[in-house]
């Protein structure tokens, strides 16, 4: 079957780090997966368009992590340097501090409650871990409704909109279930996530 001249190509973004490649369909897609291989690998990393449109470097050293204090933001570059600042800052200050990635994602809300350091991270925009609530099990953020029920409802022939529907005060929505299985995804590949960054 031939292609009409009319058909639009899919532009694919090819993300390589030494022999690794991989590619994604959206460049937004590809600029986050090439920071994360960046960070994670150090070493750095290319992303070209199958147009050729595209071609960029990402390099480990470009990339920060931003906490954001009030009015004012800091950058750092590392996760042991971040979280120890931002603990610092909600400890001194009494206020709420949110650090994000170098993909500008939320990873953790801080904030000192009385005479204690609450700590809430995100593996992702819609799961929460926190080791003071659902005694540190991941949940649907701003939820109790822990990951481990949404993947037993699914597993037991739940579709999505039944779950919704059976939390219906809790205003979950087909993106929170999805997630819920994005996140087992991803701690079955060994991208596992705790309470810390």
């Amino acid at each position: 079957m031939h292609s009409s001249a009319n058909e639009e190509m899919t532009v694919l973004y090819q993300i390589s780090q030494g022999t690794y490649q991989t590619y994604r369909e959206h460049l937004e897609d590809a600029l986050e997966w090439g920071r994360y291989r960046a960070y994670t690998h150090g070493k750095d990393v290319h992303i070209t368009s199958t147009d050729g449109e595209i071609d960029r470097v990402i390099s480990r050293s470009a990339l920060s992590f931003r906490i954001v204090h009030g009015d004012e933001e800091r950058m750092t570059s590392s996760r042991e340097e971040v979280l120890k600042l931002g603990r610092e800052l909600a400890r001194q200050s009494l206020e709420e501090v949110l650090i994000y990635d170098y993909n500008d994602k939320l990873l953790a809300r801080l904030a000192q409650e009385q005479d204690k350091l609450f700590e809430e991270f995100y593996p992702s925009e819609r799961i929460a871990i926190s080791a003071d609530i659902c005694m540190g099990q991941p949940r649907i953020a701003n939820t109790h409704i822990q990951v481990w029920l949404i993947l037993d409802m699914l597993a037991d022939g739940w579709t999505a909109e039944e779950i919704i529907e059976d939390y219906e005060e809790d205003n979950i929505t087909i993106p929170d279930v999805m997630s819920c299985l994005d996140y087992a995804s991803k701690v079955l590949r060994g991208i596992t996530f705790s309470s810390s960054l």
